[in-house]
């Protein structure tokens, strides 16, 4: 053992030094490019591959011998999986920067699995596919009524929602960009809605109506 890994396990990443290395040695030797291979943390893993999609990271496990790849976005996860070839691990990396979809991953590569949300993303219908899911969350009925009419709205279904606490509702331009600004509308206690964006200015209205449009006055023209 050397900092945490299994040199029997690991063989080739005991000889090439740590992980970023050993799977830049092997792209090399197959005449694959994956630009600069980083270790952000420690000197065995995660490696880290950037990509146009966000990033590639690798990790491995400590018991047995298996590399675990996790493709994420700024905003969400595309694919992961497990795979004991480290030079698996090279050709998803390559197949994912050459802009393969998800499809065309997993079918080269079944063990590289992903989400219904991820497709959705893919696809460019992740705002429809969350309302949608978030509708028929059976946990959520006490909030329902008001995703109803913040997604009948016009204005508002064109943002991406998320739920909190069971009685916050996230409206945002962006879910990959902070900055892109959230409105929050709220069922308190009393039973009235609060609205604010960003988490000022806030106020509250006495039904669901007025709330909704208070959001959409916010919100601006669906552009």
């Amino acid at each position: 053992m050397s900092n945490g890994l299994n040199t029997d396990l690991y063989p080739d990443v005991t000889e090439a030094g740590d992980l970023a290395r050993a799977i830049e040695k092997l792209a090399l030797l197959n005449k694959i490019d994956l630009g600069e291979v980083t270790l952000p943390y420690s000197s065995y893993a995660p490696a880290r591959i950037s990509a146009g999609r966000g990033r590639i990271g690798v990790d491995l496990r400590r018991d047995t011998r298996l590399y675990q790849i996790a493709i994420a976005g700024d905003s969400h996860n595309w694919a992961s999986g497990e795979t004991d070839q480290l030079l698996e691990v090279v050709k998803v990396a390559e197949a994912w920067r050459r802009g393969a979809t998800l499809r065309e991953l997993n079918a080269q590569f079944p063990f590289m699995t992903y989400t219904p949300m991820a497709q959705a993303y893919e696809d460019g219908t992740h705002v429809p596919f969350q309302w949608d899911r978030l509708l028929n969350d059976p946990d959520l009925d006490r909030i329902r009524p008001l995703m109803r009419a913040a997604r009948a709205h016009p204005q508002l279904r064109e943002l991406f929602p998320t739920v909190s606490h069971l009685t916050l509702l996230r409206l945002e331009r962006d879910p990959a960009d902070q900055s892109a600004g959230q409105i929050h509308i709220v069922l308190t206690r009393n039973g009235d809605y609060r609205v604010d964006y960003n988490g000022e200015d806030e106020q509250n209205f006495p039904t669901i109506d007025s709330a909704i449009q208070a959001a959409a006055s916010i919100a601006g023209p669906v552009t």
